[in-house]
């Protein structure tokens, strides 16, 4: 068949489950962050920060100039930047994947 036809030759879709499974939601003191819109952290102030992955996989946090446990994230400078990356070993139909978020330090 020719193209005038309308038989095209079908393409796989991934499917908004997909998309979905890669959805990462980043909340620090109850807002969430995006890479556009990240609040700035203090030195020294716990604040109240999560992270889940659309997959239900548990994700690995990272950051060399921020402390991040226990629920919370903690400036370790008032200066500069934060980088926080967020990583998962992916699983089955799930992609692995590595984001990082960059938050402003203060005092």
């Amino acid at each position: 068949f020719q193209a005038e036809d309308g038989i095209r030759d079908s393409s796989t879709s991934r499917g908004l489950g997909d998309v979905y499974k890669r959805q990462i939601k980043v909340m620090v003191d109850g807002n969430r962050v995006t890479k556009r819109s990240a609040p700035a952290l203090v030195e020294g102030v716990a604040t109240p920060f999560t992270v889940s992955l659309g997959s239900g996989l548990t994700p690995t946090v990272s950051s060399t100039t921020c402390s991040v446990e226990d629920s919370s994230i903690t400036a370790l400078s008032n200066e500069g930047t934060c980088t926080v990356t967020i990583t998962s070993s992916g699983g089955k139909n799930v992609k692995p994947l590595i984001r990082q978020y960059s938050f402003d330090l203060t005092s």
